[in-house]
Parts: C-alpha cells; sequence; structure tokens
C-alpha cells in the first residue's frame, strides 16, 4: 500500500543555529528491508513516523530523506507562527486540527523544553470597510471555538502595539511563534529513541513492485515494494508513506497515482527589522485585507515575530495574476537590512515583471 501525502508551502529564511541530532543510518548492503518507510525528512514525514512507531511499535521504520538535514526546506522556512485557528470554515477537518493542534504544540514544546512564545496576534481592520469583514472573522473564530477571541477598540490597540494604528482589531491571544524546524528535528529525535532509522542524501527516483524475491532473499514477498535511488542501494518495504512537501505530487506520481493535483510554488520573501526599531513590534499583527481584491490597491503587511530577539516584516508578496508575477512592495526601506544586497532585485516571468510601490496603507504610524 502507497500513500502520498500532499503538504501546502511558505517560505522564510530563519538565520539561526538548529540543534541537530546523530541518527543511526541504516547497514548499508545489498539489500535492505523493512516494514514502512516514510519518504521526506520535513516535519510532517518526521511526525508521520513518530505517530506511526508510536502506535505499532514492533514493525520496524526507516525515514528516507534526499537532504543532508533534515527539515531543510519549508519546514525550517516558514513564518513560524503557532495559529489558532480562526481562518477555515466551521465544522472542518482544517478547523479541528488547527485548533487541537495548537494545543497539542503548546504541550510538546514545554515537555521538551522547546522555546515558544504565546505573543498573541492582532488582526486589524484600518478602513471602515474591513469591520463587517473583522467582525464575520471574529463569530467563525467562535465557532471553531477558538480560546479567549476578542474585539478590541483603537485604544486598546495602541495599549498592545504603540505603532499599531487601526479602528477595530481581534484579539487572538493563544497564537504564538516556535521555531517549526526545532520541533521538527524534536520529531526525529523520538522516532530514532523509539527504534526508528534516518537515512540522508537518500533520494527516490522511483517505486517499483517487486514481482519475485531478491536474490538471496529468505523474506519471500514480506517486502513487495521497492525504493530505489541513483546512488544508493534499494531498499525493500511493506509500506510506504510518502511526505515530499512541493515534491509531492512528483512522488505521487512515482507510486503510481494521478499526475493532479500538481504542486503550485507560492513565493513570499522576509527582512528583518534594524536592531533600533524592534521596538515597533511586539506581537503578530496581521492586515484583514482581502489580498485578491487588492493586491492592485492597497495591501497590508504581516508582522511576524521570532523567538530569538528579532522582529520580520514580509516585504514582498507574489501573485500569480493574468499569467505574470506582480511584486507588491509595501515597507519603508531605511527601515531594513537588506541580506546580501543593498539593492532590491526583480525576476521575470514570461518577460513580464509589474511592481506596484504602495507606501499608503500601512497600519504603522510613522516614529
Amino acid at each position: 500500500m502507497m500513500i502520498a501525502g500532499l503538504y501546502g508551502c511558505a517560505a522564510l529564511r530563519f538565520v539561526r543555529t538548529f540543534r541537530v541530532f546523530r541518527a543511526d543510518y541504516l547497514v548499508r548492503g545489498k539489500h535492505s528491508s523493512c516494514d514502512v518507510a516514510i519518504v521526506g525528512g520535513g516535519i510532517v514525514g518526521l511526525a508521520s513516523a513518530r505517530e506511526l512507531i508510536r502506535r505499532h511499535p514492533k514493525l520496524s521504520y526507516i525515514l528516507l530523506e534526499k537532504e543532508k538535514e533534515l527539515a531543510f526546506h519549508q519546514s525550517g522556512h516558514n513564518s513560524g507562527v503557532i495559529h489558532s485557528g480562526i481562518y477555515y470554515t466551521p465544522g472542518s477537518l482544517k478547523a479541528k486540527l488547527c485548533v487541537r493542534g495548537a494545543e497539542l504544540s503548546y504541550a510538546y514544546c514545554e515537555e521538551k523544553g522547546i522555546p515558544y512564545k504565546r505573543c498573541g496576534k492582532l488582526i486589524v481592520a484600518v478602513e471602515r470597510e474591513e469591520i463587517s469583514r473583522l467582525k464575520a472573522l471574529y463569530k467563525r473564530g467562535l465557532q471553531n471555538n477558538v480560546r479567549d477571541l476578542k474585539l478590541i477598540d483603537a485604544k486598546e490597540i495602541q495599549e498592545r502595539e504603540p505603532y499599531c494604528k487601526g479602528l477595530l482589531a481581534l484579539d487572538s491571544p493563544n497564537t504564538g511563534i516556535v521555531d517549526w524546524r526545532e520541533v521538527a528535528l524534536s520529531y526525529g529525535k523520538d522516532f530514532c529513541e523509539m527504534g526508528g532509522t534516518v537515512k540522508r542524501e537518500f533520494e527516490v527516483t522511483d517505486f517499483q513492485l517487486t514481482k519475485e524475491s531478491p536474490e538471496s532473499s529468505t523474506d519471500g514477498l514480506k517486502y513487495p515494494i521497492t525504493i530505489k535511488s541513483s546512488k544508493e542501494p534499494a531498499i525493500h518495504c511493506s509500506y510506504v508513506v510518502t511526505c515530499g512537501g512541493l515534491y509531492s505530487d512528483r512522488l505521487s506520481q512515482k507510486s503510481g497515482c494521478r499526475d493532479e493535483p500538481r504542486i503550485v510554488p507560492f513565493r513570499g520573501d522576509y527582512l528583518v527589522l534594524k536592531p533600533e526599531k524592534h521596538y515597533l513590534v511586539k506581537g503578530n499583527i496581521y492586515p484583514n485585507t482581502s489580498i485578491v481584491a487588492k493586491c492592485q490597491k492597497k495591501l497590508g503587511i504581516p508582522i511576524l515575530p521570532q523567538t530569538q530577539p528579532l522582529s520580520l516584516l514580509q516585504e514582498t508578496c507574489w501573485f500569480q495574476i493574468q499569467n505574470f508575477l506582480s511584486l507588491v512592495c509595501t515597507l519603508h526601506p531605511e527601515w531594513m537590512v537588506v541580506s546580501g544586497s543593498d539593492q532590491m532585485q526583480f525576476w521575470h516571468l514570461n518577460g513580464k515583471v509589474t511592481m506596484f510601490l504602495i507606501l499608503t496603507h500601512l497600519i504603522f504610524q510613522m516614529p
């Protein structure tokens, strides 16, 4: 049985050093076999491996990762937010998992001593036309059983975030931030301590059903699935779970599934506030704008602190509209530290680039 897991993506580069554990590698040999193979060493693959070995400890497991490090891609490059579950459709699985997942995430971080901050989040309406949408979002959050939600007025906004201005805000105190790569690595450590094996630098090139026993094998058809790699000996197993992140669609096709759905990447770039501007942000601050409807007019900016003493502002958002990418700039460049370059670079798609320079819809008061 082959299970293909699809996982969404976001992009954020954390500048810090992570704790890396040493896992026992699978012994190299002509043929290696196990009961369950998990393909993908991101947070979904590691969490899946950890849960499988917890529930079925008598089986043998191996996790295969094509990179030299675990959680190397989107699991270590994201906003770092522990979402409370406000946005999803009431009664949906997404809503239930997000609310319950936040509780479990905080509990796990406490158990493992992983740093996190329950800093809360403000979703801010800066125009009157946004207030009805904000109230609808508040109602949705209540239906999803999000804890401690409340609406706060302009004065309370200023008390919470002195440099944030708005007419009304939805206050979500249960929203937090954490280094998800550190969480993912902790999942991997748990997996190895429970007897699982991690094999890095194993890039899967194909899945095949074994028609007959490999030479000198006494396992018969106990391990009928062959996982091939261009550089490593094949792995034989009974079950495969693929959790390939941005490569999930490709792994799905290799495992015999259809070529739909496909992963469509969505790019976001983040810049770090200069140290002298850290005082501008205390917690997560989100706009209440409709992104698609306002991308050519006005766009607010999500503000996201880190578990480290840094604050992040999202400087650019990419939108795929009418076959070209529009770069939307929303920040004062003098506030920013630009890594590796003093100038903004623009990328071309089919020879077309459009830039909208928007500095009128900031939710910050100019200091």
